[in-house]
């Protein structure tokens, strides 16, 4: 699973294409669609699957966070994501 803000664009030859705008959640089956042509993230049978991977995205940066007492203290994995995913100065706090 994916997770992009849609405001990235890069230099390394991995490939964006045109970033999706806003919040966007990508899920991919890599063995039967190795293109990544149809994302699967907005099935409701994969809904437990992008939640569980969601949460365990959360936790993992707040375990890793450089500055936790920056980390709102919220139950909202999603507000929580766009927090921690949004670039800061280590340096300045903001």
């Amino acid at each position: 699973m994916r997770r992009t803000a849609g405001k990235r664009l890069r230099q390394d030859g991995y490939a964006t294409g045109r970033p999706l705008p806003g919040r966007t959640v990508l899920l991919f089956d890599e063995i039967g669609d190795p293109d990544e042509m149809h994302n699967q993230a907005g099935r409701p049978e994969h809904a437990p699957l992008v939640a569980a991977f969601t949460a365990q995205l959360a936790e993992h940066l707040k375990r890793t966070a450089r500055q936790p007492e920056l980390i709102p203290k919220t139950g909202d994995v999603h507000a929580l994501l766009e927090f921690c995913l949004r670039p800061r100065d280590v340096s300045s706090g903001k």
